[in-house]
């Protein structure tokens, strides 16, 4: 396989678990094949009833009408068979779209001018083209099936940035606050005026006393 078919494929995003996230991822893009291809199956069953209807209402002719419904119902009959792993059908189913085109394309050069050809041949053109993506899309999914992981390389996946939260450069500024002691300290009650002055006068008198000693 190509390489960059192959990183675009393989490639998966990882926050550190590579197992773990490249299963996951495998498993996501697997099922997205699978759809497709199951996609691709109704294209084909639309288109075919689409040229049957084409052939019967411009009366395209009994032979033509007869040809048309025979070779449509085989190819939806492959496409069907074409959905499950089997290469050889998705192969067969691209290969009967292709010659049902040229079939229709020829038949017009011929001679045959009804419109009815032309449209069935565009259309047969594209259920092939569609035919060749539903090839493709199963291969990648056997691809990414039965990938081991021991062969994944650095280029096969990105990590993810690990985002850590950022300090509030908003928040104010708080000043810090003194230590507060342990106990409270006691504050004596204050002295009314008549205590201050019974204060006084035992000072005054205590002096006294003691000048009076002397």
């Amino acid at each position: 396989m190509n390489n960059t078919i192959e990183r675009k494929l393989l490639h998966f995003y990882t926050a550190g678990n590579i197992e773990e996230d490249f299963n996951a991822a495998r498993t996501r893009k697997i099922s997205k094949f699978r759809r497709f291809i199951r996609l691709c199956f109704y294209i084909h069953l639309a288109v075919a009833a689409v040229c049957i209807v084409l052939a019967a209402a411009l009366r395209t002719g009994a032979a033509v009408i007869a040809s048309t419904a025979v070779c449509e119902i085989i190819l939806v009959g492959t496409a069907f068979l074409s959905v499950g792993d089997m290469v050889a059908f998705k192969v067969l189913l691209f290969c009967g779209d292709g010659a049902f085109a040229a079939a229709m394309f020829i038949t017009r050069a011929l001679g045959n001018n009804e419109p009815a050809l032309l449209a069935i041949a565009v259309l047969s053109v594209v259920t092939a083209l569609t035919a060749l993506a539903a090839f493709f899309a199963a291969y990648f999914r056997a691809y990414l099936e039965s990938f081991p992981l021991g062969k994944l390389k650095r280029e096969h996946f990105s990590k993810l940035p690990s985002f850590t939260p950022a300090a509030d450069t908003m928040a104010p500024d708080i000043p810090e606050l003194p230590d507060l002691p342990e106990e409270p300290i006691a504050v004596p009650p204050p002295k009314s005026e008549f205590k201050e002055l019974s204060d006084k006068l035992k000072g005054i008198l205590c002096s006294d006393e003691r000048g009076t000693s002397k």
